[in-house]
C-alpha cells in the first residue's frame, strides 16, 4: 500500500507546488519532454490538477504529464514573458558566396514577414565558419510567440527562394577523394 501511495503523494505534493509556483499557468505554451515520437514536442497547458498536467499539441492530441514527473525537469514556457519573442534561424552558405549579400536577402526576407517585428530590427550575423559553410544566423522579433513554428518555416522557405534569384549558393558537404598508386 505504502509503494502505491508514494507515487500519488509525489503527484500530489508536485502538484500543489505548481499551484504555489506557476511556472505556467492554463494558456501557456510548453515544451514537452515525453511526447510522442514524430509529434510535436510543445503544446498549450489546457488543465493543471492535482495529479497531472494536461497539455494539447498543435495535432490535438492530448498530452497526460503526472506532475511529479514535471517538478523534476526544466520548464520551457514560451509565453511566460508575454507574446513576443526572439527567434534564431540558422542559415548556411558556400565559402565563395557574397556573406554581405546574403545577410541582406535575410533582412529583406525578415522585413517582408507580416508576423516579424520591424522594431527591435531583424539582424543577420555570421555565426560560424563551418565544415562546409558559413553560418549564419538570423534573429528576429515575433510579434506572437505561439507563430515561432509558422515563421520559421517561412522565412526558411522564403530565404532559399531568394538566394536562388540572387545566385547565392546553399553548400553541401563535398569530399575530396585522393587514390595513391
Amino acid at each position: 500500500v505504502s509503494f502505491a501511495a508514494k507515487d500519488t503523494l509525489a503527484n500530489l505534493i508536485a502538484g500543489i507546488l505548481l499551484v504555489l509556483d506557476r511556472p505556467f499557468v492554463v494558456g501557456d505554451r510548453i515544451e514537452l519532454w515525453q511526447a510522442p515520437q514524430r509529434q510535436a514536442s510543445w503544446g498549450d497547458v489546457i488543465d493543471i490538477g492535482i495529479r497531472a498536467t494536461k497539455i494539447r499539441t498543435p495535432d490535438n492530441i492530448v498530452v497526460i504529464i503526472p506532475n511529479s514527473v514535471i517538478m523534476q525537469r526544466d520548464i520551457i514556457n514560451w509565453t511566460a514573458s508575454g507574446d513576443s519573442i526572439r527567434l534564431r534561424i540558422p542559415i548556411g552558405i558556400a565559402y565563395n558566396a557574397d556573406s554581405k549579400a546574403a545577410k541582406k536577402v535575410c533582412i529583406e526576407s525578415a522585413l517582408a514577414c507580416e508576423q516579424v517585428l520591424k522594431q527591435p530590427e531583424p539582424v543577420c550575423i555570421i555565426r560560424n565558419c563551418g565544415e562546409s559553410s558559413v553560418d549564419l544566423e538570423l534573429r528576429v522579433w515575433l510579434q506572437d510567440a505561439r507563430q515561432r513554428r509558422a515563421v520559421e518555416d517561412w522565412l526558411t522557405d522564403d530565404i532559399k527562394e531568394r538566394f536562388d534569384d540572387a545566385g547565392i549558393e546553399i553548400p553541401f558537404p563535398q569530399r575530396d577523394l585522393h587514390i595513391k598508386d
